[in-house]
């Protein structure tokens, strides 16, 4: 039983306010690892919000879908986000702190690195299977597919319903005073 009514939870807020707090651990720590961590879990929780009504657990085809659909970068970065690679980099680093993981290995994607400067590094001349994130990069392209990603939900009734229908069930703070 969800301990907010629909009617006080804005899920447009709600997604927002995760946007706010990526940009705060950033901005007051620079910490690539916490950072890159919390992306992976807001990338999860869009999937999660905008997968199938029929479904009730979120899973790999809902974050790469999602990745696929709404997170581009600018056309000249020499890496673009791909599905899949995000993917594996998530499992790595999510379930033990590493570069690989087996969906990686099983599916040959690329091995992710990361660093606190402008632009991605990739040059398949020197390693096809190498990528080094940018950070900044990476937080301007998440703002921008989570902009698109609100912009869908006010055009799209099904999609509203599906992401309302969920936002309650995401971790929320609020002041208790």
């Amino acid at each position: 039983m969800p301990i907010l009514s629909k009617e006080s939870v804005n899920s447009l807020e709600v997604i927002n306010k995760i946007y706010d707090e990526i940009l705060n651990v950033w901005n007051t720590s620079s910490s690539i690892s916490s950072t890159i961590i919390f992306i992976f879990v807001a990338i999860d929780s869009m999937g999660y919000l905008s997968m199938p009504l029929t479904k009730e657990e979120n899973g790999k085809s809902d974050f790469i879908d999602w990745v696929d659909k709404f997170l581009k970068t600018e056309p000249n970065e020499s890496y673009q986000y791909l599905g899949k690679d995000l993917y594996a980099a998530r499992c790595g680093k999510l379930h033990s702190f590493a570069a690989t993981s087996a969906y990686a290995n099983r599916n040959k994607t690329k091995i992710f690195g990361y660093h606190g400067g402008k632009g991605h590094k990739y040059n398949p001349e020197v390693n096809k299977d190498l990528v080094i994130i940018s950070i900044p990069t990476l937080i301007r392209d998440f703002s921008i597919a989570i902009n698109k990603f609100i912009e869908l939900i006010k055009e799209d009734t099904s999609l509203k319903s599906r992401v309302d229908s969920r936002i309650n069930s995401l971790y929320s703070q609020f002041d208790i005073n």
